[in-house]
């Protein structure tokens, strides 16, 4: 009897700190509704900091015009230029995290872009972001620009849509 109660005992434990560990809630945030973004460096001031809270964290932008043929490696808006957008994240501390990790998602009907860094995927390093800085290749009138923060492993896909976009 004694050894039952503690193996349901142990099992309880595990599955609370199973629970904890992938049961983080996701973090979104709209950083920006629309901007217009040039060749020069153009940085974003989120009310609060963007906070790595999950084992993924990534930026989407939204692109109108993007055409949906493109891919990750080669952006082409409707009416066939080519585009570029680069951008780094800076810590609180004045770190520079460089979004060079970029793939094209579709939500919604929606193409958006997904900006990335290996250091923000499949780890949890508390990181606190104060900006995002952005730039193109080209003048361009992005849409929101969302920072979210997940763990995948919570998700039906491995991808969390951010409440902003459903």
């Amino acid at each position: 009897m004694e050894k039952n109660i503690m193996s349901a005992f142990y099992i309880s434990v595990l599955g609370m700190v199973l629970f904890l560990h992938t049961g983080s809630r996701p973090l979104e945030m709209v950083i920006a509704k629309s901007a217009s973004l040039n060749t020069e460096w153009l940085e974003f001031h989120p009310k609060s900091a963007m906070k790595a809270v999950g084992d993924w964290s990534e930026v989407l932008v939204e692109i109108p015009g993007l055409d949906s043929k493109s891919l990750s490696d080669r952006l082409l808006l409707q009416n066939g230029d080519q585009l570029s957008i680069a951008g780094y994240l800076r810590t609180e501390s004045g770190e520079k995290v460089a979004l060079d990790h970029i793939e094209l998602v579709g939500i919604g009907g929606k193409i958006l872009l997904r900006l990335s860094n290996k250091q923000l995927q499949w780890r949890r390093n508390a990181y606190q972001f104060r900006s995002i800085v952005l730039r193109a290749n080209r003048a361009v009138t992005i849409g929101r620009i969302i920072w979210i923060s997940y763990d995948p492993r919570s998700t039906h896909t491995g991808f969390f849509i951010p409440d902003c976009l459903k």
